[in-house]
């Protein structure tokens, strides 16, 4: 990696100067005009001209330059990026976990839980997670509640006092672990499960050991937007 090298004095000068500038050590620059227009000035052999471009012509021009998100991380279903943040989607399928419970009881116990298929959204430092009862990825699928404590209503979870890193393809993972790893409370327990809406932890030790979450267990995820997975991470990032 080439290491990033300070901006010329003269170009300094030059670049906070107020648009269009003199171009004495830059050749070009692009203004954004308060209508939306863009305009588009450069300098070749000492002839400065000025024209209207489109953002089409922008956009091809900009489409030459190469870039490769390279080898995408495990479960990795969609990235983005705007307003100088992150945001991966992550998909698990079905499985067992191993999941700890501080509470009810006084000392923390551990339990082999099989939980449905899960969609995780991680964008900046906050992480949401539902439930979908398909086994492969589908953006319009119907979104439920994770039956899981420590889950708001809108599906954010609590990190509680673990640390983790900003959202990015290379961290989403770790963050998920950090948290499914953790130790759940009694926090935000209520009306995850079918069979005890009063606690979803009491429907965790019920399903201690066995090998799928019966899915006829599962809440509706009852959003005012859109119940699909496409819709329900649209509006997350809208809410951003």
């Amino acid at each position: 990696m080439s290491t990033p090298q300070l901006m010329p004095p003269g170009l300094l000068q030059e670049v906070l100067r107020p648009p269009p500038h003199a171009l004495k050590d830059a050749v070009a620059e692009l203004i954004f005009l308060e209508d939306g227009q863009l305009l588009f000035c450069s300098r070749e052999k000492h002839v400065h001209t000025s024209k209207f471009v489109s953002p089409e012509d922008v956009k091809s021009a900009f489409n030459a330059i190469f870039s490769d998100s390279g080898w995408l991380p495990a479960n990795v279903v969609r990235w983005g990026h705007g307003h100088g943040k992150e945001w991966v989607v992550l998909f698990k399928p079905a499985q067992v976990y191993t999941l700890s419970l501080a509470e009810p009881q006084p000392q923390q116990s551990v339990l082999r839980v099989p939980l449905p298929s899960l969609v995780i959204l991680v964008v900046d430092h906050n992480l949401y997670v539902w439930a979908v009862k398909t086994a492969a990825f589908k953006p319009d699928t119907y979104v439920f509640h994770a039956p899981l404590p420590n889950v708001a209503q809108n599906g954010r979870v609590c990190f509680g006092a673990n640390q983790h890193p900003p959202a990015s393809l290379q961290t989403a993972n770790s963050s998920w672990e950090t948290w499914i790893n953790g130790a759940f409370t009694a926090e935000s327990c209520t009306n995850r499960s079918k069979a005890y809406a009063d606690d979803v932890r009491l429907q965790l030790r019920a399903v201690d050991g066995k090998a799928k979450y019966p899915q006829a267990d599962l809440v509706s995820y009852n959003s005012y937007f859109d119940s699909s997975v496409e819709g329900v991470i649209k509006k997350t990032l809208e809410e951003k």
